[in-house]
């Protein structure tokens, strides 16, 4: 049997991406081979997929399409499309979540609208990577069968077999991991690490992770609103090892997004026992689960409270981790991918 995989994008450290190759990976081990056909990939995965142009039909394969905003490559296949071919929703940022003045992503954002409406007419079953996608595709007037499996996430193979607690150093140590981007509030974040220096700990450190545009308002109002202190470090991508270090030996990680279709770094701090305060908007409260404390509102002071009292409270603190190892369960890889191979009834 062979099972194709279409996605707009590969570009390295994308979570799509990921589970699209931790796809491909679970379903070689069972004799199952495919290709990956993209638009745009970055360097590092330009020899292992190829350009959806190439993408003939063959009768008997079958075909996961992976769907998060605008594709091209749909327009194009829209016609080679039929019931073999099982969509994976990904989820789409509302348009609301971005400024005015970004007028071209709203706008590819309304086209996204559109593409989704016809989607009832192409694809008899979808999988959704979490609940809160499967009502945020239903909103978008889909109507077929929806199967919720998570993403891939080895973590093992990411990060190595240890996940063990090594804090190495005596100041906190404050992480949040994720593209530097508008719904993602980083700002939030930083206006609660400022309060939290000024009323607890003057010599914590603040640890922002991911991607950015140094162009985009969100890089300038985080850069604004740390300038002049050398305590809040703004990083870019890092390498795995790297990453893991900064989830060893880091005190606690936050995240204050206000939409999350999933939310992969949620699953790493938990895998790393790295206690979690998490605002609960999208997807978050059903990823993380237990596994940390769940705000409902942003007020500084009272994130900065939070964060004080979990990571100086030492009974809270194991509580959470031991909850953690209850909620990782969830995203066991074998069973995931025993839910696909179902899915696309081959087991």
């Amino acid at each position: 049997m062979t099972v194709h995989q279409i996605v707009e994008n590969m570009y390295e450290g994308d979570a799509i991406s990921i589970d699209v190759l931790q796809i491909k990976k679970a379903l070689k081990k069972h004799g199952i081979n495919g290709e990956i056909y993209r638009n745009y990939c970055d360097v590092s995965h330009r020899e292992i997929t190829r350009h959806f142009s190439n993408y003939k039909p063959i009768i008997g394969e079958k075909m996961i399409f992976h769907y998060s905003i605008y594709s091209e490559a749909y327009e194009q296949l829209i016609e080679t499309i039929d019931s073999e071919v099982l969509l994976c929703f990904h989820n789409v940022t509302p348009a609301n979540f971005f400024p005015s003045t970004d007028k071209f992503r709203k706008d590819h954002i309304e086209t996204t609208k559109h593409q989704i409406k016809t989607f009832s007419k192409k694809f008899v079953k979808a999988i959704a990577d979490s609940e809160f996608n499967k009502r945020t595709l239903q909103d978008f007037g889909y109507s077929r069968e929806i199967v919720v499996i998570p993403p891939f996430l080895d973590l093992i193979e990411k990060f190595g077999k240890t996940n063990s607690r090594r804090n190495i150093s005596k100041n906190t140590k404050i992480l949040s991991v994720s593209q530097l981007n508008y719904h993602k509030r980083q700002d939030d974040i930083v206006k609660s690490f400022l309060v939290y220096q000024k009323e607890f700990d003057p010599s914590a450190n603040l640890y922002l992770v991911g991607s950015y545009y140094a162009s985009s308002q969100m890089f300038s109002r985080v850069k604004n609103l740390s300038s002049g202190n050398s305590n809040i470090h703004i990083l870019n991508k890092v390498s795995d090892s790297q990453l893991a270090n900064l989830y060893q030996t880091s005190s606690l990680f936050i995240s204050l997004s206000e939409h999350e279709g999933f939310g992969v770094p949620l699953v790493e701090a938990m895998h790393f026992q790295l206690p979690i305060i998490a605002y609960d908007a999208g997807a978050v409260k059903e990823t993380m689960g237990k596994g940390g404390i769940l705000i409902k509102e942003k007020n500084p002071l009272l994130v900065a409270s939070t964060m004080y009292e979990l990571i100086n409270n030492t009974v809270l603190y194991k509580q959470i981790q031991k909850l953690q190892n209850a909620e990782i369960k969830k995203y066991n890889s074998i069973d995931i991918e025993n839910r696909l191979l179902k899915c696309l009834k081959i087991n």
